[in-house]
């Protein structure tokens, strides 16, 4: 392989693998942000994440791999590249548009017809028999383009009863084989009024053109077309076409244009065992990650993320303009007594507890103490316990008892205030 592509499958390796990590960061920033979110959202956000990554990756190789083809018409450069690295899978449609342009026609007729013989989609089959009818025209084996277009129709016709004229290539094709050729002009010729034409299809028209004209005998002025051909894309398999035909103006002898019969391979493999081996470890690893993730997601929805939204709910049913500031266990000797919570709302901090009822399922919020006044000292029950805390608020820091149970530093109104649970006690 040539340093050039290395060159390239090293930048899109590198660019993958960057944009994969930024990718990745989003989404857990994502996660972490909207951690209280019910488990569907999170379930959709593995799923967009899984869509945009193959949307990211797809955009990555057609600015640095396919582009060698579909811009810069480097046949020979774009296949060296897909067939480069052991890691790269590229798609069957890749490899055939790689095999064709570049004049591997045995290769571009073996997976067509591999591809052919499994189940494929209308579309797929559609572009699979319109290659190999562009390789059985180009070769000039008549026989098997007529075949190639039966074979076609047999396909359209499932389709509301479809006919090659509805294909302007394959209607082509058909013409050609007829030998109607100031039809393949006309039909060409109306052809060109697409402006969304791929290049490499503008540049194919042009040749099947020049083709055509040449088949009508005016060879001089097919002369020029092929020759622009060759000017303008020297680096793809029609300019070794457009040579053959200008050897044959030159010549005034067609076996220039001989061509050996091409008979599909049987049984052929279009990856090695080894490729296919670290394929399907690319993709169990990569099903592995995305599930350990979506895993891990619900899991930490089902453990704490629905304690912190059912919360949430049964504040803000006992009041709107509470929000959470903080909740947590009180407990005695390893014996749990109860759940403390603070809120904050525009009359300062509030503390309650929380209860819940139907094992669990539903929680509520009972208020205890509102409009907490810092300095103030509070004796209260824990809960529906036999146990009592006392507790106050603190302006500073340092005036903190040194063994209190616990301190909760919250701020509001933009200042900061420490809540501390300075004991546990049990009455008789």
């Amino acid at each position: 392989m040539s340093r050039d592509a290395k060159s390239v499958i090293r930048k899109y390796f590198l660019v993958c693998g960057f944009s994969a990590f930024v990718l990745f960061a989003i989404f857990i920033t994502l996660i972490v942000v909207f951690h209280s979110i019910w488990m569907w959202t999170t379930i959709a956000f593995v799923l967009f994440f899984c869509v945009v990554e193959r949307i990211v990756i797809r955009k990555i190789a057609n600015h640095y791999i396919h582009s060698i083809l579909f811009q810069d018409l480097d046949a020979e450069k774009y296949k060296e590249v897909l067939t480069g690295s052991k890691f790269f899978f590229p798609p069957a449609f890749c490899r055939l548009m790689g095999a064709y342009c570049s004049g591997d026609y045995q290769t571009t007729v073996d997976i067509c017809e591999k591809r052919l013989r499994g189940k494929l989609k209308p579309r797929n089959a559609f572009f699979c028999l319109s290659l190999l009818a562009c390789v059985y025209f180009e070769t000039r084996n008549f026989e098997e383009l007529k075949t190639i277009c039966d074979r076609y129709q047999a396909v359209l016709s499932q389709l509301n009863g479809k006919n090659l004229k509805d294909t302007p290539l394959m209607y082509f094709m058909q013409l050609y084989s007829n030998g109607d050729y100031d039809a393949c002009k006309k039909l060409i010729e109306e052809g060109r009024r697409n402006e969304r034409a791929w290049i490499l299809q503008i540049i194919r028209d042009r040749l099947y053109y020049a083709v055509v004209v040449y088949e009508l005998g005016q060879t001089e002025e097919a002369r020029s077309y092929f020759a622009e051909i060759m000017e303008r894309a020297p680096k793809l398999n029609y300019a070794s076409l457009a040579k053959r035909y200008i050897d044959a103006i030159d010549s005034s002898d067609k076996s220039a244009l001989a061509y050996p019969k091409l008979i599909p391979t049987p049984n052929y493999v279009l990856y090695t065992p080894k490729q296919l081996s670290v394929r399907r470890g690319i993709r169990v690893v990569r099903y592995v990650l995305l599930g350990v993730l979506l895993a891990a997601s619900i899991y930490s929805i089902f453990s704490s993320n629905s304690f912190d939204r059912k919360l949430n709910d049964a504040i803000q049913a006992q009041n709107a303009s509470y929000q959470l500031v903080d909740y947590f266990p009180i407990a005695y000797e390893d014996e749990y007594l109860a759940t403390m919570c603070l809120v904050s709302s525009p009359d300062g901090l509030a503390e309650g507890y929380v209860g819940t009822y139907d094992e669990g399922k539903t929680f509520s919020f009972f208020v205890m103490e509102e409009k907490l006044k810092v300095g103030t000292y509070y004796f209260q029950r824990a809960g529906d316990s036999d146990f009592y805390i006392g507790f106050q608020i603190y302006e500073e820091k340092e005036s903190l008892p040194e063994d209190s149970y616990k301190t909760i530093e919250y701020e509001i109104d933009g200042d900061v205030r420490y809540f501390c649970i300075e004991y546990i006690v049990k009455l008789f």
